[in-house]
């Protein structure tokens, strides 16, 4: 029987500026470190990337033209 190859580690990111990705890629690196070869960290943008939900995605791609229209307006 072969030895089973590394675990998937879904991690859910949101790349706002937040740190969120540096922070996710931190957290495989001493994962790899602690255990290695037993981990294989998957990084997803919650909001944006792939297997986001619909509606996150539809409102995201959305917000960026809806401040501009907003902060245009009060001037």
């Amino acid at each position: 029987m072969a030895a089973p190859g590394p675990i998937s580690l879904l991690l859910r990111i949101a790349d706002t500026g937040g740190g969120h990705r540096t922070t996710a890629e931190a957290v495989g690196q001493v994962l790899d470190q602690l255990y290695p070869g037993w981990f294989d960290p998957v990084l997803r943008d919650a909001r944006n990337g792939l297997g986001s939900a619909n509606l996150p995605r539809w409102i995201n791609r959305r917000s960026g033209p809806a401040a501009r229209s907003y902060w245009r307006d009060l001037r």
